[in-house]
Order: structure tokens, then C-alpha cells, then sequence
């Protein structure tokens, strides 16, 4: 029988919810209303403990749509105005704060064991610290001076000192957002601690080894970097019984233990080792380390000791580093340039001799380096194509001809003497005690209670309808007044729901959503795909890459296609395109070429990541002038909407390359299309190459498409004809350049050449054919070719 709706000892008249659940109850939230919908079915009060009992809560999971903040918004123009007021607002304080912890973490590294004791967990590596420093360097709107707390006042009295008393910007509506941007940044400087602790401790000891005398000479510096790794590795232990990777500071118990442990590939015997000193290094190596431990379960509020023993070694790490003698070049006579020296003289365009504002495109400054080393090694003058001409001033064409044509006279003379750096990066590199806040505006997140400060604060008039209590307990209601929240697919549906949670900076909105969790299907092998007959299904081998992201191939060698052969490709230079990424980038050039004093300003800053309190407060001084960095943000600004054009060009791109994929056999169901992808593990940018989407394209293809992980060990290095196959594994030739004087130039790697068949082969191609028939060889239950296989 129904019941009647329970009592309730508010005074105020309750709101039943009409979910249609037994028995009614007031309106909560959407998961209580769905969870009584779905879950519990009731008709006898007597019924409902025993069975409420009975009953589990589903697991749910989040996931966020991004979309515009005038597209979703009600009231465009108020809640982009104060929206993108609360993030400027947030940016200045984060950009400020984080300025001030740097100084702070500076001016105390030396007696670590105080910064870390403070009362309140008041350390950098918790968010009171910068719950503190947010206060100290904003207001309230009736108050001119900031909430300084007693540990940050030396730091604030110089900071204070060097931003020369400027006004103070105003964190009123604001507290629930930096209570959230606080978390951030604490998050962020533990797992910067985490994640870079292995890599920096092995750059301290290869340093440690570099100063022996003789050690350079004996291993080289990659000896010496093997040495180090071998030694970081005899203290670090992975993959424990818990499954997570930790670090055990036990030493060995003499130096013979430690020489059994390093690899014979070194070039130091262990007797050279121990007369060298060797040893010494890693003694004093683990002493300094003592029985620290990493790492920490992340998602913890609290930071554990490990971590904040991990952070003092980081801060003594970089002291030493800091305190090192910079590395000078060496300079030799050379016959011809290097093409490092002459992609060093062609970025002093932008650099050195300032003749370009912005930086040009990495396909620019090759195109430059490569006309500038063939002038020289041809002795002929510089000749830019069209391409260097639309895209360099002429001051700067001007700067590399007489480059050319003055390193050509030196070279003649006998006088050309580059100079050139022996030690890899690392002896020069240097890192920050913290991650540093750059000159642009940042994410901020936003729940109930901070939208309604936000609002009530920048139009009370037009938000005096609005009270905090309704925010607070009918905040469904109060979220689709200001947003259309039916704009967000499937938020309305039965098991999807809005959390009243966003993220935005001001141009686009993340709204996180939840819906009950989705059962992931396993990544199925090639051996488990289930084929259809005849030309039911097809299959494509897919080689992905950075240069070009993706080549299909839906034919190989052995394995005919039923369906007509073809050849997709999706290369880098045309995604950037497509994504308007060039035109972001020209825009922002554009904004620069027109604001020469941001340009100069940014151009002019000194280098920030020391460990010396004076040369910090020398870039404090640079970077803090009146006025000057808070205009540096507000320039950044209009590079936000440029980049949000980006991201839905590139969602546009990446799903129109997935539905080509199928319009080549649009006979068949999505369902029946098998790509073949190559099981390569690269990040998403190298050297000299802009960031490209590897795991997005994935994981777009998998949504319309059956995608299966396929090895391509070799695949790109073996030819893919039948006849090439019988002989063994037969690595295939480089392809070079021809010079115009007759000699070879530097490799072609999109091309390899193959002396068995007498065939040139586009690398991509090759490795997406072989990719393709080693799949359907798995598949079939054969076993992979030799050639495949690694010995």
C-alpha cells in the first residue's frame, strides 16, 4: 500500500520529489531520486529496512563534456562577464601566491626541518600553505591590506618590497575557488615530487661522478650515465606485493656486491672503480638518503613523511646543482658546420638578434637550418624558397645571409672555430623547488556556493532573486536557471546526471557529470577477433607515428582484400591545419607584433629557477614591474578562445578521419571493421615536432571501430613483399639526399630501400602491410614470421 510522505522538522514548506518512489521523500539530489527509482520498489512499510538492507548502491563513475560558456549559459553576457572577472581575478592571486611560496621555499631550504613543523601542516607540499599564500597577496573589497600569517612574513616583507606596493587585487566571492586552486597546487607539487624524484637523483649522482678527475676521460658521459642508472637501480625496487613502485634505501654491504650489480658493459673495470672513488659517490649517496621511502598514495589529503623527506632531497639536489660552475663550450676548427650549430645560429632570429617577435614554426626553423647548412657546405649565398619569405621579415633574412656568407670567409681563412658543448643536457639543465605559475589565466572550479559568490558579487542587483540557501539545498534548480543544462546529451537520461561541478576558464566550461559505471571490455588479441567470411569484414593495419599520426593499409602481401586496396593518411602538417592550430598560433604572433612592450617584456625576463635567494629576487624585480604582469595575463587572454576553436576542430578532424575510414567499404556495419594497430609506446611530441593526439586518435578510432593492439616490432625496417620473406630478416637501407656537388646528404627517414626486390618503399606504408599480415597470421592461430620475431 502506499505511504504517506514522512515528516519533516523544517519550518519550511518541504518539496516532494516525483521520482514516483515508495515512500515519498523530499527532493535531494538526482542520485538519492534515481537510486529510489531504480533500486527500491516499495508497497509495505513494513518491507522497506529489510529491504533497503538488501540493496547495494550502484558504483557510478565521472566523466565531464566540455562545452562553450555562451553556448550553454542562459544569460550570456552576465555569466561571461563575471565568470571571466572571477578568472582573471584567480590568475593574478595563483600567479602572485606561487611567486611568494618560490621566495619562501628559497629563503628556508636551508633549515628544512622548521619550513616542514610548522603548526598546521602550514608546508609547501600541503594546500593551508597556499590557502596562506592566496591571503597574503589579495584583499577583501573593504580591506586594503593583505591576511599575512606569521611564517610567511619575512618572505612577504621582501616580496612586498619588490612589488613596490602596488594595489592588491581582490579575492571577495572568491574563497571556495582558491580553496579548490589551493588543492591544486598542493597536488601538483607532490606528484611533482614524485614523479621527477628517480630521473633527478640519477642526474645528481652522474654529476657527483663527472667532478672525479679522470672519470670523463675513461667512461665518457655516457658511461657515465649508465654508471649512475645502475647505481639508482641497486636502491630501487619496483612492482612490489602491493603493486606500486617503491624505493628501499638498504646499502650493500661492500663494494663487491656493488660491482657484481653494474653491467659488464662499462668501460671502468671495478678496480679503476674503487681506486676512482666510485664508490665513495654511492655511500654518500644513500647516507644522504637515510631510509627514505617513495612514493605515496596520491589521492591522500594528508602528505606522508615519505614525501616530504623526497621534497628536502629535491631542494638539496638542486642546490648542488645550482651551485656548479656553468658549463663552457669548446671551441674547434671545422671544415663545415654541424647541424646543431646551424640550428642554433638560425634561432637567434628570434633569441639573439631579435629580428623576429615570436618564435617561428618548428617547420619554419628547419626549413631555415637546411637552406643555411647547404649554403655553407656549398659555398653559395643563402637563398630563401617562398615559404622562408611569406614567413621570416626581412631583417631576418637579411641576419642569415650575412650568417652564410661570414661563416663561408671563416672557413676559407682556416678561422671557422664553433663552439661546441661536450656534456649532454642534463649538466646544464636546472629544475624549480615548486611548479611555477606562468603569465596566462588559469582553470578555476566551481561548485554551488562559489557560482552564487561569483554571481552575487559582480551583479547583486540582478542576483538578489537568489538566496545561498537555495544554492545550498535546491541547487538542481538554481544550475538550469543560469545554464541550459538539456545542451549536455544524455545528462537528462535515466542514469546520468549533472554533479554541479564545473571547470572553466572562461570561454569553455568542463561540467562533470556522472552515470552509473560502464563495464570496461577487455582489449581483445588478435587471436580472440572473430572474422567474417568473404567481404563481410575488413581488416586495416594501422602504423602510428608523430610526423605522420596515423597510415592505414588495408592490403598486404600474402593476404589479398576482397575489397578494393587503399591507403589513408592522416599526417601532422595536415591535422594543424585542419585544427586551426597554425591559425591560433599566427594570431597570437599577430597580437604580438602589435603589443611590442608585452613582446619585449616577455623577451627580457631573466631565468627564474635558482636556488639563491638574490638571483630570485633579481627575477622578482624583472617580472613584477608596476602594472606590466598583470597586463601580461590579460594578454594571454585572447589566446583562450583561439584554443578553444582548436579543441573542437580537432574532436571534428579526428572523427571525420574515423567515418572516412569507413565510407571506404560503408556496405558494412561499423562493427565489421578491424584496424590492426600498431602497439607502439611514444609520447605525444619529440624534439622538433608539435604535440599530436596518440592516445586521443586511439581512443576515437575505438569508439567507432574494432581496434586491436598488434605488435610492429620490425615491421617499418622489413620489407613487405612475399619473396623478401623466405630469406630471413633482412633490415632494409636508409635512403640519403643527393647534394648538388654529387655527395650524400642526411637521411631520408620516410623512405627505405629495399636491395633484395630493388623497391623504395614509403616507411609508413611498409610498416601498416606488415602490421596487417602479422595480425591475420595471429588471428588464424599461425605463428608470427621469423623476421617478426626478436632473437
Amino acid at each position: 500500500m502506499a505511504t504517506e510522505p514522512t515528516q519533516t522538522t523544517s519550518s519550511k514548506e518541504p518539496k516532494w520529489c516525483q521520482c514516483g518512489a515508495q515512500p515519498p521523500h523530499q527532493r535531494r539530489t538526482a542520485k538519492q531520486c534515481l537510486y529510489n527509482r531504480n533500486r527500491v520498489r516499495v508497497d509495505d512499510d513494513d518491507d522497506v529496512d529489510e529491504q533497503c538492507e538488501d540493496v547495494e548502491p550502484e558504483k557510478t563513475e565521472k566523466f565531464t563534456i566540455n562545452i562553450g560558456l555562451n553556448t550553454i549559459s542562459k544569460y550570456p553576457e552576465v555569466m561571461s562577464e563575471a565568470i571571466q572577472e572571477a578568472v582573471r581575478r584567480t590568475s593574478i592571486i595563483r600567479f602572485e601566491a606561487n611567486k611568494l611560496a618560490q621566495l619562501y621555499v628559497i629563503m628556508n631550504a636551508n633549515n628544512f626541518d622548521g619550513m616542514m613543523n610548522v603548526p598546521g601542516n602550514k608546508h609547501p607540499l600541503h594546500m593551508s600553505f597556499y590557502m596562506d599564500c592566496f591571503y597574503a597577496v589579495s584583499c577583501l573589497d573593504n580591506e586594503n591590506r593583505p591576511n599575512v600569517r606569521a611564517h610567511l612574513t619575512p618572505a612577504w616583507t621582501i616580496y612586498n618590497r619588490i612589488r613596490n606596493n602596488q594595489q592588491w587585487t581582490s579575492r571577495s566571492g572568491l574563497n571556495q575557488v582558491l580553496t579548490y586552486a589551493a588543492g591544486e597546487d598542493s597536488r601538483t607539487a607532490v606528484t611533482n615530487v614524485f614523479v621527477h624524484f628517480k630521473p633527478r637523483l640519477k642526474r645528481y649522482i652522474w654529476l657527483q661522478l663527472g667532478d672525479i678527475e679522470g672519470m670523463v676521460q675513461l667512461a665518457g658521459y655516457s658511461g657515465i650515465k649508465k654508471l649512475a642508472t645502475e647505481m639508482v637501480d641497486t636502491l630501487w625496487r619496483e612492482n612490489d606485493a602491493e603493486g606500486d613502485t617503491d624505493m628501499d634505501w638498504h646499502t650493500y654491504q661492500n663494494a663487491g656486491d656493488l660491482w657484481h650489480r653494474l653491467s659488464n658493459r662499462m668501460r671502468v673495470t671495478a678496480s679503476q672503480q674503487q681506486q676512482m672513488g666510485v664508490f665513495r659517490v654511492y655511500q654518500e649517496t644513500t647516507q644522504i638518503l637515510a631510509n627514505a621511502t617513495l612514493p605515496l598514495p596520491l589521492s591522500e589529503v594528508d602528505v606522508k613523511q615519505q614525501v616530504r623527506d623526497a621534497f628536502g632531497l629535491h631542494l638539496h639536489i638542486m642546490a648542488y646543482i645550482d651551485q656548479r660552475p656553468e658549463v663552457q663550450p669548446v671551441r674547434r676548427r671545422a671544415d663545415n658546420p654541424s647541424w646543431n650549430w646551424c640550428a642554433a645560429t638560425a634561432s637567434r632570429i628570434h633569441n639573439g638578434e631579435n629580428t623576429e617577435i615570436t618564435r617561428p614554426s618548428n617547420n619554419v626553423m628547419d626549413a631555415t637550418t637546411k637552406e643555411l647548412r647547404r649554403a655553407i657546405v656549398g659555398r653559395r649565398e643563402f637563398t630563401p624558397n617562398g615559404f622562408m619569405r611569406r614567413n621570416l621579415s626581412e631583417r631576418s633574412i637579411q641576419f642569415l645571409t650575412e650568417a652564410a656568407a661570414t661563416t663561408i670567409r671563416e672557413i676559407e681563412n682556416g678561422v671557422f672555430m664553433p663552439a661546441v658543448y661536450e656534456q649532454p643536457k642534463g649538466w646544464i639543465r636546472k629544475f624549480s623547488s615548486i611548479p611555477s605559475h606562468d603569465y596566462r589565466q588559469l582553470h578555476i572550479s566551481i561548485d554551488s556556493y562559489a557560482l552564487y559568490s561569483i554571481m552575487n558579487r559582480s551583479f547583486p542587483q540582478e542576483f538578489r532573486e537568489f538566496r545561498k540557501t537555495d544554492f545550498i539545498h535546491n541547487k538542481e534548480e538554481c544550475w538550469e536557471t543560469l545554464f541550459d543544462i538539456s545542451k549536455l546529451k544524455g545528462i537528462d537520461g535515466i542514469n546520468k546526471f549533472f554533479t554541479g561541478f564545473i571547470t572553466t576558464n572562461g570561454v569553455h566550461c568542463g561540467f562533470v557529470c556522472s552515470r552509473k559505471r560502464r563495464q570496461r571490455q577487455p582489449i581483445p588479441k588478435p587471436s580472440e577477433v572473430i572474422l567474417k567470411e568473404g567481404n563481410q569484414s575488413v581488416v586495416w593495419g594501422a602504423d602510428p607515428g608523430i610526423r605522420s599520426l596515423l597510415v592505414l593499409e588495408n592490403a598486404s602481401c600474402g593476404h589479398s582484400s576482397i575489397h578494393p586496396r587503399s591507403t589513408m593518411e592522416l599526417s601532422a602538417s595536415e591535422y594543424h591545419a585542419k585544427t586551426l592550430h597554425n591559425l591560433a598560433r599566427d594570431h597570437q604572433r599577430q597580437r604580438l607584433e602589435e603589443n611590442e612592450a608585452i613582446a619585449t617584456f616577455f623577451r627580457d625576463l631573466p631565468e627564474k629557477i635558482t636556488s639563491s635567494q638574490a638571483t630570485y629576487e633579481q627575477y622578482l624585480r624583472a617580472s613584477l614591474p608596476e602594472g606590466v604582469f598583470i597586463d601580461a595575463i590579460d594578454f594571454n587572454k585572447e589566446n583562450l578562445k583561439d584554443t578553444w576553436h582548436s579543441w573542437i576542430n580537432k574532436q571534428k578532424v579526428l572523427d571525420t578521419f574515423a567515418n572516412n575510414i569507413w565510407k571506404k567499404t560503408e556496405h558494412l556495419s561499423k562493427k565489421d571493421v578491424v584496424i590492426a594497430y600498431g602497439a607502439a609506446h611514444f609520447y605525444h611530441a619529440m624534439p622538433g615536432n608539435r604535440a599530436v593526439p596518440v592516445k586521443t586518435l586511439k581512443q576515437t578510432l575505438s569508439r567507432h571501430f574494432l581496434v586491436v593492439p598488434t605488435s610492429e616490432y620490425r615491421t617499418s625496417q622489413t620489407c613487405s613483399h612475399n619473396e623478401c620473406r623466405g630469406n630471413g630478416y633482412i633490415r632494409m637501407l636508409n635512403v640519403r639526399e643527393q647534394q648538388e656537388d654529387g655527395t650524400l646528404g642526411n637521411i631520408i627517414y620516410a623512405i627505405k630501400y629495399c636491395e633484395n626486390c630493388n623497391t623504395f618503399w614509403n616507411r609508413d606504408i611498409n610498416a601498416a602491410r606488415n602490421i596487417r599480415h602479422r595480425f591475420l597470421l595471429e588471428n588464424m592461430n599461425y605463428p608470427p614470421d621469423n623476421i617478426f620475431i626478436c632473437e
